[in-house]
C-alpha cells in the first residue's frame, strides 16, 4: 500500500458501520463469528490469506448467503512475520502484517470502522445496542453543544469551564434519553454512554470492545 492509497478515506462516507475480518486457517470459528456480528454491521470487508484448511469455501458460502453485505479480497502474498525494519533489507513489505490490514482497510465505505477478529464469538445484542447508539440522530443536539463550547471558551479557569462543559453535557444527554443524570459517573451503561462521547467529539471518537 502507498501513502496516496489512503486518501480514499478522506472522502465522505455514509452513516454506517463497516466491518473488516483479516482470516487464515480460520474454519473452527469464522462461520459462527460472521453470524454473531453481521446484523450489527452494514458491510463486512474479509481479506483472507490462503488457508490450508476449507476457511476459504466457508467464506465463499458465506459470501453467497449474505450477497449485500460481505466482500471478499483474496491476499495471495505470504504474510512474514518478523521486525519490521528487515523489511526493507530482506523482504518485500508486501509480505508485511500491517500491508495486509491496510489492503482491506481502504476498502471501507462507511463513517464508522470494527476490526472484526474471526476467533470471536460477539455478543450480538450487546453489538445491536452499540450500533443503535452510533447511529441515533442527534445532530440537533450536536449542534447545541457546538455553541455552548464556543461560549464556555470564554471562561478563563479551565476547571470551571470542564465543570460546566460536563454539566452542559450531561444536561444535553438527559434531554435526548429522557432520564435523570447528574454526573459522567452516573452512566452505567453503554448505549448511554457511547451517546455520550458523540455529544462531546461527534465522529471523531473510537471505543474499544475487545474482551
Amino acid at each position: 500500500m502507498k501513502e496516496e492509497d489512503f486518501k480514499v478515506l478522506d472522502n465522505d462516507r455514509p452513516l454506517g458501520i463497516s466491518g473488516h475480518m483479516r482470516v487464515r486457517n480460520e474454519a473452527m470459528s469464522v462461520a459462527e463469528c460472521i453470524e454473531s456480528c453481521i446484523d450489527f454491521l452494514d458491510e463486512l470487508i474479509i481479506t483472507y490469506n490462503t488457508s490450508t484448511d476449507n476457511t476459504e469455501q466457508i467464506l465463499e458460502e458465506y459470501k453467497n448467503k449474505y450477497p449485500d453485505k460481505i466482500r471478499l479480497y483474496h491476499y495471495k502474498p505470504n504474510i512474514i512475520r518478523c521486525d519490521v525494519y528487515e523489511f526493507n533489507d530482506k523482504y518485500s513489505y508486501v509480505h508485511s502484517l500491517s500491508n495486509y490490514y491496510n489492503f482491506g482497510y481502504i476498502k471501507i465505505e462507511y463513517k464508522y470502522y470494527m476490526k472484526i477478529d474471526a476467533d470471536q464469538i460477539y455478543f450480538t445484542e450487546k453489538l445491536l445496542e452499540v450500533r443503535r447508539a452510533l447511529l441515533k440522530d442527534i445532530d440537533v443536539y450536536y449542534k447545541k453543544i457546538l455553541n455552548i463550547k464556543k461560549i464556555l471558551w470564554w471562561i478563563p479557569i479551565k476547571y470551571f469551564r470542564d465543570r460546566l462543559k460536563t454539566y452542559y453535557f450531561i444536561n444535553t444527554l438527559n434531554s435526548i434519553l429522557n432520564k435523570n443524570y447528574f454526573t459522567i459517573d452516573d452512566i452505567k451503561n453503554t448505549y448511554d454512554l457511547i451517546l455520550y462521547c458523540r455529544l462531546i467529539y461527534n465522529f471523531s471518537v473510537s471505543f474499544n470492545m475487545g474482551g
